[in-house]
């Protein structure tokens, strides 16, 4: 009877390793992870993200963008995905471009934010997008970027008012941040601080431009610059072209200007830039409105 005793013990034993060792992860961890499970959950309470993306794939993120609002297409096929809506905190709509090799598990990704110049007469947001498709300079140039493109309307109103000092730059990138966090997009990013940017902009942009980079001095963490045909500076008494001066000397080499010969343009970026940061066009190759065509892919690779 005692080794029947001693049996049936062995028995029970046995099956309740068997038990931990095959049952199911959520069985299993039932009541032993819960205090991990909180813990967790606190976590993602206080870093204020969204823990629901599991699958951080880019079809997943876009999907989940387009959750928050976006409107994404994909057009032709191997472009970059474009996704319209709104970032809280700026009152017109911003594009996202996403590139179809994107990494997502990149821990100090890198966003292009492009101050676009005077709308065209009869162009809406999308009429803007489509006629600089900076998409296709992004997918041309081959790399793992985001492309930010803000919406503003008439000649450069918008950035004037809500983009023109380095508080508003921070600020709406921080919005973003948040936004591409939550969709997964910079999933491998621990915050705002790990995202290198890079800005570029075309014509009267070059104001807001000015006035974010004359209060970024600082600091490194805007990593390179792109004016395209965007130096109306006859002068260094105007505010914008002091903070490009001031940039420029502060940090050689991360400001380049393409600029037109014999242009309104040209006079600026003589006067701001040194030889090797600047790249002047012929008239008879390229116009204003076509100045960043493979000059902007030509930029992304430096």
């Amino acid at each position: 009877m005692g080794c029947y005793n001693l049996m049936m013990k062995a028995v029970v034993v046995f099956v309740w390793f068997l038990f931990l060792g095959l049952a199911p992860d959520e069985v299993r961890a039932e009541g032993a992870c819960e205090d991990d499970n909180a813990a967790n959950a606190n976590l993602g309470a206080l870093s204020g993200f969204s823990n629901e993306v599991k699958e951080h794939d880019l079809a997943a993120s876009v999907r989940r963008l387009q959750s928050l609002g976006f409107v994404c297409a994909k057009e032709p096929e191997g472009s970059p995905w474009r996704c319209v809506g709104k970032v809280p905190g700026y009152p017109k709509k911003v594009a996202i471009h996403i590139p179809v090799h994107f990494d997502l598990n990149e821990t100090d990704p890198e966003i292009v934010t492009h101050f676009h110049g005077h709308v065209v007469q009869n162009d809406d947001f999308s009429g803007t997008l489509n006629r600089y498709r900076l998409d296709a300079e992004l997918h041309r140039s081959g790399l793992s970027r985001l492309l930010i493109i803000p919406e503003s309307t008439g000649k450069c109103d918008t950035y004037k008012t809500e983009l023109s000092t380095r508080a508003q730059f921070d600020a709406f990138h921080h919005q973003l941040f948040i936004l591409l966090k939550n969709s997964g997009l910079v999933a491998g990013a621990s915050d705002a601080k790990a995202v290198r940017h890079r800005i570029t902009g075309h014509s009267g942009a070059y104001r807001s431009i000015g006035g974010i980079l004359s209060e970024s001095l600082q600091d490194e963490k805007i990593e390179r610059v792109g004016l395209f045909d965007a130096t109306y500076c006859s002068s260094l008494s105007s505010p914008p072209c002091r903070g490009l001066k001031k940039f420029a000397d502060r940090f050689p080499g991360k400001v380049k200007s393409y600029y037109l010969e014999n242009s309104p343009t040209s006079e600026g970026s003589e006067l701001i830039f040194r030889d090797e940061d600047r790249v002047k066009l012929s008239q008879g190759s390229y116009s204003h409105l076509t100045v960043m065509k493979k000059n902007y892919s030509d930029w992304m690779r430096e």
